[in-house]
């Protein structure tokens, strides 16, 4: 029996100890949540995927999953969350799609950036101008992919693609040996040629 109550101090401190753990946690993250910029009013509907943390950390640990949890829990297949402070946008079908190449609110660096901590953010007056090769070759895809774009170059894609497959069943028949960055090389130049 007082081996049982001796280890009462030690569960207490533990307890104790989490609790101020916890305290002090929402102490600092409160502030920032309450700082969190509102989404626009057009923005889709903002979903709750489970918790706030265990939810949160779905979207690292299966995104897909999330995305079509998400998907279902909204009536038009678009949602709106919460990653930190960082809103996050998740579209679907056609509207989504032209809203995702047209919207100049859609940041697609920004977006790609939140995968990886390590890389730095750029706010403010010391955002990169216009003009920096990303920026370019994003308007030139968004352009690239438009409808009427598509259907002009679809005849001068079609062949490129025969030919680079052809190129690619010569080539592999004679050796029986492929060399994968030759042929990615090949297939590389058939793609730069119909862009």
């Amino acid at each position: 029996m007082v081996m049982m109550f001796d280890n009462i101090p030690k569960i207490s401190s533990l307890l104790a100890g989490a609790t101020v753990v916890f305290a002090l946690g929402f102490v600092l993250l409160f502030p920032q949540w309450l700082r969190r910029a509102a989404f626009p009013p057009n923005a889709p509907k903002e979903v709750t995927e489970g918790s706030l943390f265990t939810g949160r950390l779905k979207f690292f640990s299966d995104r897909h999953k999330f995305y079509f949890q998400c998907k279902a829990l909204s009536r038009s297949g678009n949602f709106s969350q919460y990653l930190g402070n960082h809103q996050v946008v998740g579209l679907s079908g056609l509207d989504g799609r032209r809203t995702f190449y047209e919207a100049k609110e859609m940041d697609v660096e920004e977006g790609y950036n939140l995968f990886f901590v390590t890389n730095p953010s750029l706010r403010g007056p010391a955002k990169l101008p216009i003009n920096i090769p990303s920026y370019r070759f994003q308007t030139d895809l968004i352009r690239a992919m438009r409808t009427e774009n598509l259907k002009k170059r679809l005849p001068f894609m079609l062949r490129s693609t025969a030919a680079s497959i052809n190129r690619l069943i010569d080539h592999a028949v004679p050796v029986r040996v492929i060399d994968p960055f030759e042929e990615l090389d090949l297939a590389g130049d058939s793609n730069n040629a119909v862009v």
